[in-house]
């Protein structure tokens, strides 16, 4: 391996992490009984954002079209990363789905409006 295909790599490694560290802040309050599962799904989602990204960078860069040789002529193509591209999204928000489910109930602000009405309700009944 080249020096440049090493340091490609240590950066890809290191967007890597740090999509990582990203996700695992973002689901530090998963259950202890589904951390193994959510950290397993946690390093996919970041291998296949990273990868994502950089198949976006190539697809932009080459453009949607290609040409590709076939004996003395050229004619026009999909990028070939095109379809792997449409495939990984698919899979990526797949994990993104699972990893949502493994978060716990959201307190959203209109439930937590609806509760205080509640209780201000209740307390209001009791003191007639």
């Amino acid at each position: 391996m080249g020096t440049r295909a090493g340091e490609g790599l240590k950066t890809l490694n290191a967007r890597i992490k740090s999509e990582k560290e990203r996700l695992a802040e973002i689901f530090e309050k998963v259950d202890e009984n589904r951390r193994k599962s959510a950290e397993k799904l946690i390093d996919r989602a970041a291998f296949m954002l990273i990868s994502l990204e950089n198949m976006e960078e190539r697809i932009k860069r080459d453009g949607l079209i290609v040409k590709m040789k076939q004996g003395e002529q050229e004619i026009d193509r999909a990028h070939p990363l095109l379809e792997k591209h449409i495939t990984m999204t698919k899979n990526y928000a797949a994990v993104c789905k699972q990893l949502e489910g493994q978060l716990p109930e959201p307190t959203t602000v209109a439930a937590e409006a609806a509760r205080e009405m509640s209780r201000f309700a209740a307390t209001k009944g009791k003191k007639s």
